[in-house]
């Protein structure tokens, strides 16, 4: 009789020792789970405490050697504490002719020392730009006095910053890519002609190259798949423009499109409009992208009869 209450009891034991060791073991891993939050916080806190001791050590550095006060700072934080830096601009808005205007100064500084890049920096545009694909730093200086206005871009080679870019042309970054604006008078044309090109980075030369830019016939750029249809909306968004522009002209009556085509090594296709009426001529182009056999209206740009615009054919090393 007894042997049979032992016998019906085991069972109860192993099923209550069975649930204690599922109990612990759920315990176990909520308990590690819940480091593994502890730990993952932690390590959050001290990458923030990091960034936040780096960066007012970077500022000290260069307070060290200006009195300008701190007024913005672009750094790039690398895999190891040497590849790590940062562009530092000391100085403030002033106001001058009725206008804003930044006058200061640019310093390259890490955890050791402070650089001066530029100094009495005055321009009316501040707005340095952080080239994404190699960390350069473009920043434009503009002016109210004309053909006074620079593009600069400086890079951090071998730990050593470097201008590696300095330009009468206007650079900005275009749908991801670096673009560049030259602009001149130009007697024979009658006006101001504005002419972009894209740049790269070259690795090799370790310098900004242009792309080249070529010339393609009439019938190469009517290849691809929609290039008539985009072409021929260009042409009627530049005839509703004309109607609504200071200087309104009839393109109806009296007036033919010509074009020229130039592609780029990069994929985009500049196509430009000139259209001669009775009594002037307009010019025009427009932006395209080569996407698997066809083209991309990618943007339209208006000039009017004082501002001709339009690319022409350019090759490296010019």
């Amino acid at each position: 009789m007894r042997i049979n209450k032992i016998l019906w009891l085991i069972p109860i034991v192993f099923l209550s020792i069975s649930c204690n060791i599922s109990q612990s073991t759920e315990n176990a891993i909520e308990e590690n789970f819940s480091d593994e939050n502890v730990i993952d916080e932690n390590a959050t806190q001290v990458e923030i405490l990091y960034e936040e001791d780096f960066e007012k050590r970077l500022k000290r550095v260069v307070q060290e050697k200006t009195e300008q006060p701190i007024f913005a700072l672009y750094d790039v934080i690398g895999l190891k504490e040497e590849d790590s830096y940062a562009y530092v601009f000391t100085g403030e808005m002033v106001e001058e002719s009725g206008d804003t205007m930044f006058q200061g100064a640019l310093w390259y500084a890490n955890r050791q020392d402070s650089i001066l890049l530029m100094d009495k920096i005055e321009t009316f545009a501040f707005e340095p730009v952080m080239i994404e694909e190699n960390n350069h730093l473009l920043l434009n200086i503009s002016s109210n006095l004309q053909e006074s206005a620079k593009s600069y871009i400086w890079a951090v080679i071998d730990h050593k910053p470097q201008l590696v870019l300095e330009t009468f042309d206007s650079c900005f970054i275009d749908n991801g890519l670096l673009a560049s604006v030259k602009s001149f008078i130009s007697n024979s044309a009658g006006g101001r002609i504005w002419q972009r090109y894209y740049l790269y980075w070259d690795y090799n030369k370790q310098s900004y190259q242009n792309y080249d830019i070529k010339e393609i016939t009439e019938e190469e750029f009517l290849s691809y798949e929609n290039a008539q249809t985009v072409r021929d909306e260009v042409e009627a968004a530049i005839k509703e423009d004309s109607k609504q522009s200071l200087h309104s002209v009839d393109l109806n009556v009296g007036s033919h499109f010509d074009y020229s085509y130039f592609k780029c090594d990069n994929g985009i296709i500049y196509v430009n409009y000139v259209i001669t009426t009775d009594s002037d001529i307009l010019y025009y182009y427009s932006i395209f992208m080569e996407r698997n056999g066809s083209v991309v209206l990618e943007e339209r740009q208006y000039y009017d009869v004082y501002e001709k615009g339009y690319v022409v054919e350019y090759e490296t090393g010019r």
